[in-house]
């Protein structure tokens, strides 16, 4: 764990500012890009602090006390609510000062970003002729939960 740097995270800010007034493209500039990465770096923490809901949630999914749609609403919702909040936090220089980092959470946000993406597909695509059957969305939410119960604080 580290604590944010909110000297290097206001050097980059200021930085993309000037990009911006010059019109560059943000996309192909390694500075845009090392501040997207410590922007996706408190978004991930904000998730992985609030894990044992998502987790609570996706076992009550696959244990079939949730329907499929609720889960996916819910899940949505709950990412959604955790962004708003990673944004609030990004915009509080004072609160970032004291905001901890672990800097090993890239296996968990490959895993918590694939279930999310699982469930904005379903979702999206939910009564179409390109949707997703039942029995691979539950597959995919499986296996991706498995893998990402190792970050469980009931070990």
């Amino acid at each position: 764990m580290a604590i944010f740097d909110v000297s290097q995270y206001q050097e980059l800010l200021a930085k993309r500012a000037s990009l911006t007034k010059k019109n560059k493209d943000l996309f192909s500039d390694p500075i845009f890009l090392e501040l997207m990465s410590v922007k996706s770096s408190v978004e991930t923490q904000v998730f992985y602090n609030h894990k044992n809901s998502y987790f609570a949630l996706i076992q009550n999914y696959l244990g079939k006390t949730i329907n499929p749609n609720g889960f996916r609403g819910s899940f949505i919702q709950m990412v959604k609510e955790d962004l708003r909040k990673s944004r609030k936090i990004l915009n509080n220089f004072e609160e970032l000062s004291t905001f901890w980092i672990d800097l090993e959470l890239d296996d968990f946000a490959s895993l918590f970003e694939d279930i999310y993406e699982t469930c904005l597909y379903a979702f999206e695509f939910e009564g179409q002729e390109d949707a997703m059957p039942e029995d691979t969305f539950r597959d995919s939410i499986q296996k991706n939960f498995f893998k990402i119960q190792k970050y469980s604080d009931e070990e």
